[in-house]
């Protein structure tokens, strides 16, 4: 069950849990307890009181620890953001991996469902939506109470399916999934418990309120927008990458938050850079012209047409005959994509695959597509049983279709082929005083990011079989695998980070309206300051 922990209700569930234990205590004990206790409770009243803001008491809990993934079950949660009609008992109810077609559009079979007295539930509508749950195994024995036809049969026998490599049942041998489900709609304990469940690890940060994805856009866009960054690439795992200005003396960096990424994803995912920044959009990013003056709001980098726009995948600009310019909405939306699989491969954990299941999930939590989004778009009825009323309402579903004649997400592995990374030996001498210095020697010419991943240099803890097993497909399993390849370069590089150095790019223009050599590496062509953010809105 995924849980939204809020600032105060999260710190004083705490408190009140140490209160509850040290009273039961006292009871049986000394009164020194309850001083204890007494302190405790005061400590919590004054730390409530501090500034715990939402998002840093979400991103603690949901990337705390691998235990703390979300599991199967028929938990139910509520709360969080606004798309509330997303319930855990709902659409993705249980948090299962099921099937899903190159589309991205879940399957959904109709149910129908009965009441105690075996008669179908009244209402316009008898039957649910009911999906395919990958089953464990080759093969899985279970005692169904429907026939295959999804009528009732309480003394049916025991009935062995046999599963295809991707562990969905094999229906031409005379079954059909109508069997996992029993009178009411419900997964049979048998079936559910033979689940895969769907750990979401460090993307439980999707429950968080809509206004703390709003703060962090509008940190992402300060801190692009602090005149210290003078372009703007994508480093070795694809995420957004700060090049800093000469002036500024600071570190080149990344958009490493995982709730910043969130946000950009989200952004990416509903209106590409379709937005400009003092509506919290990311413009910016391919906005050709520059700032007139340091102190004017705006302008832009230009990274669209200067850099990914030649072809929406490599990690710096290639200066070669082949470079082409984006022209289309057909390839501007090959770029939009290829960078928000980049952006929710850095918001998810570092461990594990991160599969197509979970991202159709951060989809719905956040409400993606809406009825903007620049992506085309599938609209499908689902059914759905309300206990309270006592009858099915049918509900509409939108998913992003990432196959079809307006678009096509096409999967590419050319960005790790151009990303270089520099392998250095690490030992340690003396430095003449008796104490031991790093000294990192270069070995040989850089390898490229792929000859990594594909496991060509031994002793780093790169598991080749997981980047070399995903096929090069289009679609929705394009996206997943592409996103996936961007974990594992960025596990790669950080578990290796002492060893391993991206060999980053230079700033070589990012000046005023004439790119001038002498003013590129000392302006930064955007310029923007939402001022402190204070609560759930920039203060100016």
């Amino acid at each position: 069950m995924i849980v939204c922990y809020c600032q105060h209700d999260y710190f004083y569930d705490e408190i009140r849990y140490i209160y509850f234990t040290l009273k039961i205590k006292v009871m049986k004990k000394s009164m020194l307890l309850w001083i204890v206790s007494f302190m405790i409770i005061s400590f919590g009243f004054y730390a409530c009181e501090k500034d715990f803001t939402q998002e840093e008491m979400i991103e603690k809990k949901g990337s705390a620890s691998k235990g703390g993934k979300g599991g199967g079950g028929k938990g139910k949660g509520g709360g969080g953001n606004a798309h509330d009609d997303v319930k855990y008992g709902d659409l993705y109810g249980d948090l299962l991996e099921i099937e899903i077609n190159e589309q991205g559009i879940p399957r959904f079979d109709h149910l129908t469902i009965y009441t105690e007295e075996g008669d179908p539930v009244p209402g316009q509508y008898d039957y649910i939506s009911v999906k395919n749950p990958r089953q464990k195994g080759v093969s899985f024995t279970f005692t169904p109470v429907r026939n295959a036809d999804g009528s009732l049969n309480a003394n049916h026998d025991p009935i062995t399916i046999n599963l295809d490599p991707q562990g969905f049942m094999l229906e031409d041998e005379g079954y059909s999934i109508l069997q996992y489900y029993n009178a009411e709609g419900e997964m049979l304990p048998a079936v559910l418990s033979n689940a895969y469940p769907v750990e979401m690890g460090r993307l439980n940060l999707v429950r968080s309120p809509d206004d703390v994805k709003e703060r962090r856009m509008y940190e992402v866009i300060n801190n692009f927008g602090d005149g210290t960054v003078a372009r703007v690439v994508r480093d070795y795992c694809g995420r957004l990458f700060m090049i800093r200005t000469e002036e500024s003396g600071l570190e080149n960096k990344p958009i490493d938050s995982p709730l910043e990424n969130l946000a950009v994803y989200y952004e990416l995912m509903t209106n590409g850079f379709s937005r400009e920044a003092s509506n919290r959009g990311l413009e910016f990013l391919i906005d050709p012209l520059p700032a007139e003056t340091p102190e004017e709001m705006g302008g832009g980098f230009n990274m669209h047409f200067r850099l990914d726009g030649k072809t929406g995948v490599y990690a710096y600009n290639l200066e070669n005959e082949n470079d082409i310019l984006i022209t289309s909405d057909y390839d501007s939306k090959q770029l939009i994509a290829n960078l928000a699989a980049a952006a929710i491969s850095a918001a998810s954990d570092k461990f594990g695959e991160l599969k197509l299941i979970e991202i159709i999930l951060i989809n719905q939590f956040f409400g993606i597509p809406d009825a903007t989004s620049i992506f085309p778009t599938e609209k499908m009825d689902y059914y759905t049983y309300n206990p309270s009323l006592g009858i099915v309402e049918k509900k509409v579903r939108s998913f992003i279709n990432y196959s079809c004649d307006e678009f096509t997400f096409e999967y590419s592995r050319d960005k790790f082929s151009q990303t270089l990374v520099s392998l250095f030996n690490i030992t340690y001498v003396d430095d003449g005083t008796g104490k031991l210095e790093q000294v990192k020697t270069p070995v040989g010419d850089p390898f490229t990011m792929e000859q990594i991943l594909q496991g060509e240099i031994t002793g780093i803890g790169v598991d080749p079989d997981r980047y070399d097993s995903k096929e090069i497909r289009t679609g929705a399993f394009g996206f997943a695998n592409q996103a996936d390849d961007y974990v594992q370069a960025l596990v790669c590089v950080h578990d290796n980070e002492t060893t391993f150095v991206w060999i980053d790019p230079t700033p070589t223009w990012g000046s005023w309206a004439d790119y001038s050599a002498d003013k590129a590496s000392f302006y930064s062509p955007f310029v923007y300051d939402f001022g402190e953010i204070n609560g759930n809105r920039p203060v100016k």
